[in-house]
């Protein structure tokens, strides 16, 4: 997890999770909806950023893992 994203989850940290099926308490790592194991590759759940005031710019939809269109360009790229 990079220094951004450890920030981003220590703000999560002081406001509980407001999806229920997840439901971290303050202090609590939100967790994956499906298996209930913590998150990994996020630092919490879009609505707990949110909620304890952490902003960024939008993500261009290229940015986002598995993205066929990105894959596409890289391969036009070459």
């Amino acid at each position: 997890m990079n220094l951004e994203m450890s920030a981003d989850r220590e703000a999560s940290l002081k406001v509980p999770c407001p999806i229920d099926l997840c439901g971290a308490e303050i202090g609590e790592v939100c967790v994956q909806l499906g298996t209930g194991q913590p998150l990994k590759h996020l630092p919490a759940h879009d609505t707990r950023l949110r909620a304890a005031g952490v902003r960024h710019a939008p993500l261009d939809s290229r940015e986002l893992r598995g993205n066929p269109k990105r894959r596409s360009e890289a391969r036009h790229a070459d």
